[in-house]
């Protein structure tokens, strides 16, 4: 077997085991373990009997052609949109690379080895019959590095790509850039490997130490795309529920108002009515009852929280939920209506929602606590809950099944305390649920 059908087929299983990295969690084809054996086959295929010709420009050619065979065949394995197997794909590549830099490095570095891997990117014929026991290290020494590249680019890299989530690249241009830069890359290092043969031992050292660093550039720039993608698309659905809150706000204090009317008027028609008609006083209190559970007008110095408290107490009276609330709604005038709306509001509806799956209606309790002390206003919201809270970066996951659209109010409630300066802590507390808000009053607006 010649060094270059071997080197081929090192290559390719290299690239391979990268690319499946990366891609095992996109959206699979019908039968996609038949694809995959069918992927494999004409990959190898194409690797085996692909030409050959010792020349710097044309080893490159070659290899990029391997690699545009398996991402056509990608296709045929995945249901996903070309820009994403191409994402995947490049991503692979570019760790494959740098493993194979990484290998050349520290062979060079420990036995001064002759780079590429031992020459099996060359024109020679491989002789299996004299393998050393150096040689045999190397291989080792090799394949660790292979391996520890691999298993890094997973934690660092092939990981963020979830299976639940949408794999979506933000700037195409910019993931463009990031892969002709690979290209231009791998054609350089193609030169010196193949062009410049007595550059020495410390000038080896030094071209692999910058396409290593070459390397992690390039997949640090482009999965920063797809963060920052992400993190934009968190910033638009947070700016749409801040806009549906503050309109949900106008609607909610209107309403309110003109029930509280209504049910003020209604109280009185019954009064009157009870006296020229003799309805038994009995009735005349219950009915008066019922109407004040609805024409529950909180008072806390705050109209807009005084409008969010009040829709929610109804909802709560309505469920056979109790909340308590101590709220001194002065203390956050510096805040706009439409983030005191979206705080309160998200808060709680995470409480009333997790308090209804209570069995024990006595259980069913919501806290809220609101005052101001050394130049900070503190908020507490406690409730009960049932099941297993899971966390992520210091956050409740979502229970809800889609993930796309839920899960943003816990981020929407923490950008607003942040936007005022302030902290937001959310945590355990021997079974009950806290929610803990700490925010600096404005010179401003302290007494």
């Amino acid at each position: 077997m010649s060094s270059a059908l071997f080197g081929k087929l090192i290559f390719l299983a290299e690239l391979l085991v990268a690319e499946y990295m990366f891609m095992f969690r996109l959206k699979k084809r019908d039968k996609f373990i038949l694809r995959c054996v069918a992927h494999f086959a004409v990959s190898l295929i194409f690797a085996v009997f692909f030409p050959m010709i010792y020349n710097v420009l044309y080893m490159s050619f070659a290899y990029l052609c391997i690699f545009a065979a398996t991402v056509g065949m990608f296709l045929f394995c995945f249901k996903e949109p070309i820009i994403n197997i191409l994402f995947c794909a490049i991503a692979a590549y570019t760790l494959q690379h740098f493993a194979y830099e990484l290998s050349n490095l520290v062979m060079t570095s420990v036995m001064s080895a002759k780079s590429p891997l031992l020459g099996i990117y060359s024109d020679k014929v491989v002789d299996w019959s004299s393998l050393s026991k150096e040689t045999v290290f190397l291989v080792a020494l090799s394949f660790a590095c292979y391996l520890s590249s691999y298993m890094v680019g997973w934690f660092l890299f092939a990981r963020q790509i979830k299976k639940s989530q949408a794999l979506v690249v933000g700037n195409i241009w910019l993931f463009v850039i990031v892969g002709v830069g690979l290209i231009v890359d791998i054609f350089l290092n193609s030169v010196f490997v193949y062009l410049i043969v007595d550059g020495g031992i410390a000038a080896n050292i030094i071209i692999y130490i910058y396409n290593c660093l070459c390397c992690i550039l390039l997949l640090s720039l482009q999965f920063g795309l797809v963060r920052a993608k992400k993190a934009e698309d968190e910033r638009d659905m947070l700016k749409t529920l801040w806009h549906q809150r503050k309109e949900q706000y106008e609607l909610t204090k209107e309403n309110i108002d003109l029930f509280n009317l209504k049910c003020h008027d209604m109280r009185h028609q019954i009064r009157r009515f009870g006296q020229t008609r003799s309805i038994p006083g009995e009735t005349i209190e219950e009915l008066e009852k019922y109407i004040s559970l609805y024409d529950s007008n909180i008072k806390t110095g705050n109209e807009v929280l005084d409008t969010i408290l009040t829709e929610k107490s109804i909802k709560c009276n309505g469920n056979g939920i109790t909340l308590t609330c101590m709220a001194d709604g002065e203390k956050i005038a510096f805040m706009s209506d439409t983030d005191v709306y979206s705080l309160f509001g998200n808060a709680l509806d995470n409480a009333i929602d997790a308090v209804m799956k209570l069995d024990e209606v006595e259980n069913r309790i919501i806290g809220l606590n609101l005052y101001a002390k050394g130049g900070l206003v503190t908020l507490n919201i406690y409730n009960a809950y049932s099941g297993i809270i899971s966390f992520e970066n210091g956050l409740p996951k979502t229970t809800k099944t889609d993930v796309m659209y839920h899960g943003f109010g816990v981020k929407s409630m923490k950008m607003i305390v942040e936007k005022y300066g302030g902290t937001m802590q959310i945590y355990i507390d021997d079974g009950i649920f806290n929610l803990a808000v700490l925010i600096p009053i404005p010179p401003s607006s302290e007494q």
